[in-house]
């Protein structure tokens, strides 16, 4: 087709000087063929210029495909329309997890075997089951229940008065309960001028958790009564055994000061028939129970022994005991204090010049000045003014070390 020529301007029979005709005339002057192709490219234009804004209509089928491919479908697509190296790490961050989704559904056996692992150490469901390591020099309350021999109770002949309890006075007139209470009160006792008796104080009872101030409301307790003690084995002891049994101050375990209601709820029965109402003390006193009778070769018959046993292990396992010191296997055969006691008094001075400040003991008064070291005498009675000055800390007892 031969390309028509453009139609004169003016046109013919237009005035000379006449305005140039409109972009309509003008285009109306374009050949036919050139205008055509001008509407398809247009067109064209226009409907990919709506399809990128729309977005194109997915099959369903393709819509299946999982999160992570389209991601990386549309990471890609960005990736390309801006190619400049800040893009890069956005590019690579969500692809990552692209192989990890789509392998997981065909890779569960190796999750099997992380998730049972993990799920092995919280298998045990009561920790007291595992073993509880002792501290050093402590010993397995139940290793030391099985030392102790299982026989029938012998309750013949028993008699308190045969265990000589209180008898003792140590070397400055304290008899066993001012010692217990002097040892076991948890601020200075206050101790009367007259004798050893303890008149105030802070005691604790473990058996109630109860403090008291006064001490009419404590009694010394044997923790292993001495009648239980008499049916278990101290019916062969000799009158020096039985003493030092009923008077031993010297492991706290043996006598406790207690709220006296509790110790007469308590009286001579074994953990079979009584235990402390305090629930945080019933640990604490069966380790003391079988402390006391492995230490004094003291047997226990069948339900006692079974009881403390199921105790200890459902109420108490792992429980420890503190070591003992050994008591000699027989007393001697002439009956003596087996408190310590200190060297005996010295011979008042001549006139019996003793101060009044130091009523159990005789010290010559002042002048000269004297320090404990200048004595024999070890925690003494003390009341105002004490001129020697023996009682450093106030609280009514002398030379305390």
């Amino acid at each position: 087709m031969s390309e028509l020529p453009p139609p004169p301007w003016p046109p013919p029979g237009a005035a000379p000087g006449a305005a140039p005709a409109g972009m309509l005339d003008r285009w109306r002057g374009v050949a036919r063929w050139k205008r055509w192709t001008a509407y398809g490219v247009t067109g064209l234009v226009v409907v990919g210029a709506l399809g990128a804004v729309a977005g194109p209509d997915e099959p369903s089928s393709i819509r299946t495909v999982s999160d992570s491919t389209e991601q990386s479908t549309s990471t890609s697509i960005l990736a390309l329309a801006d190619p400049t190296p800040t893009s890069t790490p956005t590019s690579t961050q969500p692809t990552a997890p692209v192989p990890t989704t789509l392998e997981q559904p065909t890779t569960p056996p190796p999750t099997r075997p992380a998730t049972t692992t993990a799920v092995v150490p919280t298998t045990p469901v009561a920790p007291s089951a595992l073993p509880t390591p002792t501290a050093p020099g402590q010993l397995l309350a139940n290793n030391v229940l099985a030392m102790i021999p299982i026989e029938r109770e012998q309750g013949a002949g028993y008699n308190r008065d045969l265990f000589g309890y209180g008898s003792p006075i140590d070397g400055f007139g304290c008899r066993t309960r001012a010692l217990v209470l002097i040892r076991d009160s948890l601020t200075p006792p206050q101790i009367d001028r007259g004798g050893c008796a303890v008149v105030a104080g802070d005691w604790f009872s473990t058996y109630d958790g109860l403090t008291w101030s006064d001490p009419g409301e404590i009694e010394i307790d044997h923790v292993v009564a001495l009648k239980e003690a008499w049916d278990s084995g101290a019916n062969a002891w000799n009158a020096a055994r039985l003493e030092a049994f009923s008077n031993d101050v010297n492991d706290v375990r043996t006598l406790r000061a207690v709220t006296g209601a509790v110790n007469q709820a308590k009286s001579d029965n074994d953990p079979t028939n009584w235990l402390p109402p305090a629930p945080d003390a019933v640990c604490g006193y069966l380790a003391d129970w079988v402390s006391i009778k492995a230490r004094w070769g003291l047997s226990m018959d069948e339900s006692e022994h079974g009881r403390i046993r199921n105790l200890l292990n459902d109420r108490c396992p792992g429980q420890t005991i503190v070591p003992w010191v050994e008591v000699p296997p027989s007393a001697p055969t002439d009956p003596a204090s087996p408190l310590p006691t200190s060297p005996a008094p010295a011979a008042p001075p001549v006139g019996g010049n003793c101060d009044p400040s130091y009523p159990g003991v005789c010290i010559p008064p002042s002048p000269p000045d004297l320090d404990c070291g200048d004595i024999t005498f070890r925690r003494f009675q003390v009341v105002p003014p004490d001129p020697h000055r023996f009682d450093g800390d106030n609280n009514g007892v002398g030379c305390e070390s």
